[in-house]
């Protein structure tokens, strides 16, 4: 009679242990969702209709300002070797080159092209070399360049005047934007991904640390081996660049990526996407493949780790296609610890 007592309890146990399990990795679900909330904020919520519009068209008007149809060269230059403390090394240049389609760089810039040009110095045994999520074979440069074409809508901002998204309704930066160098007129950048990730009651530190425990994501701490550092503008007028997180370093077979950045005013906001495989469809070069899900991903991942999820309800009006032909849908989820 023991025995079996003894036996029901350890049949009891396992099924207590077995549900314990089965709820830890629970994937939220609508109704997860607390007090969706569409506001962009408060101040902005309580203007007349006819405020608003005006506040749209200014956003509007400035983007379509600095938006333009180009042809972007992206030229890969390999110098001679050199030694340094017994290692050979060699320079390695890119220059980006922009030939507007529509003649607008003409009023913006008073020339049809401008270009931005970067240098690196990398081991002269190392034939891979990544440079904005595109990667290049240096041994089989053709004459000690390389040369992609590629036809694209792009905007491109002063850094020194960007979107002060604060002044326009917004609770939080919209998009994460990559720098370029323009010679003698100065330094711009290049919109790109949106924000899609919000944290409150936390620090990018502890973001990028739960991420990583939970995933078994890797930190990327390298930058050109692993991303392109996009920055996103903060209300104090300062450019912050990101901690990131990766399914691996590379993705070279595709792969969730993260970009976290911590604001001044306490708040912490992200940009996730999946990319391609490094070899794929779309060239040499990572693309934005999915932006959706892999918000989703990364939610549930702080879902499961108690964090309170409240998907998509904070609009940042940032919906469009991305990358390859990944959607976003304009609302970012708040995670809160």
């Amino acid at each position: 009679m023991r025995f079996k007592f003894i036996n029901i309890l350890c049949i009891l146990f396992l099924l207590i242990s077995f549900i314990g399990v089965t709820t830890a990795v629970e994937e939220f679900t609508s109704d997860s969702v607390i007090e969706y909330n569409s506001r962009f904020t408060e101040e902005y919520e309580a203007l007349s209709n006819e405020e608003k519009e005006q506040i749209r068209d200014r956003e509007n008007k400035f983007f379509e300002k600095y938006t333009f149809n180009v042809t972007t060269t992206t030229v890969v230059h390999s110098s001679a070797t050199f030694e340094k403390s017994g290692v050979a090394y060699q320079n390695v240049t890119v220059e980006t080159i922009y030939k507007s389609n529509d003649g607008k760089f003409e009023k913006e810039f008073g020339t049809n092209t401008v270009s931005s040009s970067e240098s690196y110095t990398v081991k002269e045994d190392v034939d891979e070399f990544f440079f904005e999520n595109q990667m290049f074979s240096l041994k089989s440069l053709n004459e000690n360049e390389i040369v992609v074409t590629e036809t694209e809508q792009i905007i491109l901002v002063p850094a020194s005047t960007p979107h002060e998204w604060w002044n326009d309704g917004y609770a939080y930066p919209p998009y994460l934007y990559k720098k370029r160098i323009l010679g003698v007129f100065g330094d711009y950048t290049e919109r790109e991904d949106p924000v899609n990730l919000i944290w409150k009651n936390t620090n990018a530190n502890t973001v990028r640390s739960t991420l990583i425990s939970r995933s078994g994501w890797v930190a990327l701490n390298d930058g050109l081996l692993s991303e392109y550092p996009y920055a996103v503008y903060d209300r104090n007028r300062q450019w912050v660049t990101p901690l990131s997180v990766g399914e691996t370093q590379q993705r070279r077979n595709g792969g969730y990526h993260v970009r976290i950045y911590q604001l001044s005013d306490g708040s912490v906001v992200g940009g996730a996407h999946e990319d391609s495989a490094i070899l794929s469809d779309y060239g040499i070069t990572h693309k934005v493949v999915n932006l959706e899900y892999a918000e989703y991903v990364v939610c549930n991942y702080f879902y499961n780790a108690g964090w309170r999820v409240q998907q998509n309800s904070q609009r940042l009006n940032n919906s469009g296609t991305f990358g390859a032909g990944a959607t976003n849908n304009g609302n970012a989820t708040v995670i809160t610890r």
